[in-house]
């Protein structure tokens, strides 16, 4: 028994090429602005990379200069807490002088 192909079947083999070659064609039109966005995103990728490289460059320095800040504040503090209690001191001591003066 041999398989009898008919005009219909041709038609629809030649309609199925026809839509691969179409479909072949639009693909060879779409592979090149693929690679060139694709390219296009590694550029990107790159940009943004050295971009937060800065960044955290600038953050680390910041934080440098927080924790001197902190520091400086903190001997500021202390400073500020010395001369406190220095004025204090000098304060009961006059006062220890008056109660002791006979005047």
């Amino acid at each position: 028994m041999q398989a009898q192909v008919t005009k219909q079947d041709l038609r629809m083999l030649r309609e199925r090429l026809t839509q691969c070659s179409a479909a072949s064609q639009r693909h060879k039109e779409v592979l090149p602005c693929l690679g060139k966005k694709q390219q296009e995103l590694q550029e990107s990728v790159q940009q943004l990379t050295m971009e937060n490289c800065a960044v955290a460059r600038c953050l680390e320095s910041d934080g440098r200069e927080l924790q001197q800040l902190e520091r400086l504040v903190a001997q500021m503090k202390v400073s500020s807490e010395n001369h406190r209690v220095l004025v204090a001191g000098r304060e009961l001591r006059r006062r220890s002088c008056l109660v002791q003066c006979p005047c």
